[in-house]
């Protein structure tokens, strides 16, 4: 199986820059999330960019991988764990993470800026988890073929 490097990497990447733009908010109170609308705002797209880049990922590798077409991305997750990839108690975790992604773009009217904060507080070490499992399949494979 060789892996086409680019995307993934590209994803890895951005999912980088959001996190640590994410790590900026962190010193900030629950009271100044909720009191400023544009704060609060700024945290819950970066958390639905930072869990795109998750989806997008997952996609790839399982596509890449020939493990099958998913029709949801908790599947693609699902088909990782069982390829190996992830362990199942993180598969389980990052597909948490999916869900509330489904929630922040289609219940975004009703999302609760405590749940906002308490990820923003103790889920960004999932994206670099994700990441380091990610980093160690690529540099396992050769490179594709100019």
């Amino acid at each position: 199986m060789a892996l086409t490097h680019n995307p993934i990497r590209e994803r890895l990447e951005l999912l980088d820059s959001y996190v640590q733009h994410l790590q900026g908010y962190r010193q900030r109170t629950l009271d100044e999330v909720r009191s400023d609308v544009g704060l609060a705002w700024a945290i819950e797209h970066g958390l639905q960019l930072s869990i795109q880049c998750v989806i997008d990922i997952c996609s790839y590798l399982v596509a890449e991988m020939g493990l099958g077409a998913p029709a949801t991305s908790p599947e693609a997750i699902e088909l990782l764990r069982d390829a190996g990839v992830f362990p199942a108690d993180f598969a389980r975790t990052l597909v948490q993470l999916v869900r509330f992604r489904n929630v922040l773009v289609h219940v975004y009217a009703r999302v609760d800026v405590d749940r906002i904060y308490a990820h923003l507080q103790s889920g960004l070490d999932d994206f670099g988890q994700l990441a380091g499992y990610i980093v160690t399949l690529l540099d396992r494979q050769p490179p594709p073929p100019l």
